[in-house]
């Protein structure tokens, strides 16, 4: 159970883990930021950053970090997943990758089947997906609204993490909101608690 979101540039994603309905970790890193080569042709390559994320099955999700990781252009990690079989065994897996380069569409990767760009301007993949695009249509943030799965769903788990093609970074999700005051950073946030927040953000 996950959920990785995609908007406006920003890649975020809760830290839960879980073995069947049972939570065993609250650090999982699901996310990931490189700077890969653009080919083209015999031109010099320039640079561009990806961002990529993924939910499901575990061993698919480290065999799909592998694979970008291991790999310096996006044309090769699309082509790595693309002819990687052992993704056919996983029915449970979704994988996205988004490009620097314009128009900033998310590719998506799911179960076998080979790399697509998506035409939304945003995106959710996960346990949580849905709660989270009714978030992101009523205007919140990629952040908010994985900050409101963990508040109001049982398959999301703080902290947030999220990643942009400039920086990265891990809020907890009491101190998202609340910009001008001090809190714990283990401390909780109920949804009275966002909702006053938000009326005096």
């Amino acid at each position: 159970m996950s959920l990785v979101i995609y908007k406006d540039g920003i890649l975020a994603a809760d830290s839960g883990s879980w073995w069947g309905n049972m939570l065993h970790s609250k650090g999982a890193i699901k996310l990931g930021r490189k700077v890969v080569k653009i080919l083209k042709g015999t031109e010099q390559p320039t640079e561009e950053v990806i961002l990529y994320g993924a939910a499901g099955d575990d061993p698919a999700f480290t065999l799909f970090f592998k694979q970008i990781e291991a790999r310096n252009s996006f044309e090769d990690i699309r082509t790595g997943l693309e002819y990687d079989e052992r993704f056919t065994r996983f029915k449970d897996f979704t994988g996205i990758i988004v490009r620097q380069t314009e128009p900033h569409l998310p590719y998506l990767f799911s179960d076998g089947v080979v790399l697509r760009e998506d035409p939304a301007e945003h995106y959710a993949i996960g346990a949580a997906s849905e709660f989270a695009l009714g978030a992101l249509a009523a205007d919140a943030d990629v952040t908010e609204a994985v900050f409101l799965a963990c508040l109001n769903t049982t398959v999301a788990h703080a902290p947030v993490r999220w990643v942009s093609f400039e920086e990265d970074g891990i809020q907890v999700r009491s101190q998202i909101f609340f910009k001008d005051v001090k809190l714990e950073p283990r401390g909780e946030c109920t949804v009275a608690d966002y909702h006053k927040g938000r009326a005096g953000a």
